[in-house]
């Protein structure tokens, strides 16, 4: 199973400069069609480090915020943050 959680693109259209809530409802249209193998991630709009501590008792790799209103920017963004679990073989929180 696949979870989708950004659209960056749309037939020919370029959807990086829009808003991330923009391109989230596209995707959520766009997905609604698809088969059971590939899921909308839904936002979870809650402050951080209780996603972060629900995401550790569960079991998860990490969780990775995005701040609201944010184009997508490649590579590392101060509108970004990625933070792993103990679960994960990740090492650090990348912010």
């Amino acid at each position: 199973m696949l979870f989708a959680f950004d659209l960056l693109e749309l037939g020919s259209n370029d959807l990086r400069h829009d808003p991330m809530e923009e391109r989230k409802r596209a995707l959520a249209k766009l997905l609604r069609k698809a088969g059971w193998a590939l899921r909308f991630n839904e936002h979870i709009d809650e402050p951080g480090d209780v996603v972060f501590r629900h995401a550790c008792k569960l079991g998860f790799e990490g969780i990775v915020s995005k701040r609201l209103g944010s184009p997508y920017r490649s590579g590392r963004s101060r509108s970004r943050c990625r933070a792993c679990t103990a679960a994960s073989r990740c090492s650090a929180s990348l912010c």
